[in-house]
C-alpha cells in the first residue's frame, strides 16, 4: 500500500526555507500570514540569532567580521598581490604569477574591445581566467559557489573574499592599462546579519555612462566568469535565477 506523503504546515514550511535561502544568499520567502512583513522579519532574526548563540558568536561580533577591512596589498601587482579565502579574509596569502601566465590574461583584452560592454564581458573572462591560474597556487581552486556546497571544505571563500580577490584582479587589470572604459572602486556590502542577508561585491564604473556595476563571483565556482549586473539592482538584493 501507497504511503501517504505528508506535506509540511505552511508556517513549517516557511521555517526550513528561511534558513536556506539565508545561506544560499538569497531572499526569505514571505510568511504566509496578514502580518506577512511583520512575521517574516522577527522569524529570520529569531533563526539567525539562534544560529549565532549556538555557534558561540555574537551577532555583533559576526556583523564586525563582515564589515572589517583586510590588510591587502594596496598596488596589486602580477609579481605580487594578496589573495583571500577561509571566509572574510581570515586567510591572506601573497602570491605571484609566472610572466607566461599574466601574458595569457593580457592576451584576453588585445583583440580590440569594441566599447563598455564588450570590456565586460572581456573582464569577466579574465577575472575567471585569474580565479583559474591563482587557485592552482593558493588551493583554492575547488571554491564552489556560495557558502552551503564548500562548508567546512578547504581552500572556499565566502562573498568578502570573493569581493576583495576580484577588486584586486580589477586593480591589476588598470595598472596594466587593461582597462579602457572602466574605473575600479573599492568593495561594496549590502545588508546586514539581522536585517538582510549581507552580501559583497567588487565594482566597477563606466567612464562614458557613469554607471556602476557590481562584478560578482560569489555565487559561482572557481574559474567561471562572474556575473556583472547593474549596482542599482545589485544592492537591491539581486541574486542569479535558480539554474
Amino acid at each position: 500500500m501507497a504511503r501517504r506523503q505528508v506535506r509540511p504546515g505552511r508556517a513549517a514550511q516557511f521555517l526550513r526555507d528561511v534558513p536556506l535561502a539565508i545561506f544560499r544568499g538569497r531572499e526569505a520567502p514571505r510568511f504566509p500570514h496578514p502580518w506577512s512583513a511583520l512575521a517574516r522579519a522577527s522569524a529570520a532574526i529569531g533563526i539567525v540569532a539562534i544560529g549565532c548563540a549556538f555557534c558561540g558568536v555574537s551577532a555583533a561580533h559576526a556583523q564586525a567580521l563582515f564589515d572589517r577591512r583586510p590588510t591587502l596589498i594596496d598596488d596589486p601587482q602580477p609579481q605580487r598581490f594578496s589573495v583571500c579565502y577561509g571566509h572574510t579574509c581570515s586567510v591572506v596569502v601573497t602570491a605571484s604569477l609566472p610572466q607566461a601566465a599574466w601574458q595569457r590574461v593580457r592576451v584576453v583584452f588585445h583583440a580590440g574591445v569594441d566599447g563598455p560592454e564588450d570590456e565586460r564581458t572581456r573582464i569577466a573572462s579574465a577575472i575567471a581566467l585569474l580565479e583559474t591560474l591563482v587557485g592552482e597556487i593558493t588551493g583554492t581552486a575547488r571554491d564552489l559557489g556560495g557558502d552551503v556546497r564548500g562548508f567546512l571544505k578547504p581552500g572556499q571563500m565566502d562573498c568578502v573574499d570573493e569581493a576583495n580577490n576580484s577588486t584586486t584582479y580589477l586593480k591589476m587589470f588598470a595598472a596594466e592599462g587593461l582597462l579602457k572604459w572602466h574605473e575600479v572602486g573599492p568593495v561594496v556590502k549590502r545588508g546586514h546579519i539581522l536585517f538582510g542577508m549581507p552580501h559583497a561585491t567588487a565594482i566597477i564604473t563606466d567612464k562614458t555612462t557613469r554607471e556602476q556595476w557590481a562584478v560578482d563571483s560569489w555565487y559561482l565556482d572557481n574559474g567561471e566568469p562572474p556575473y556583472i549586473v547593474p549596482y542599482r539592482i545589485w544592492k537591491n538584493g539581486w541574486s542569479p535565477p535558480e539554474k
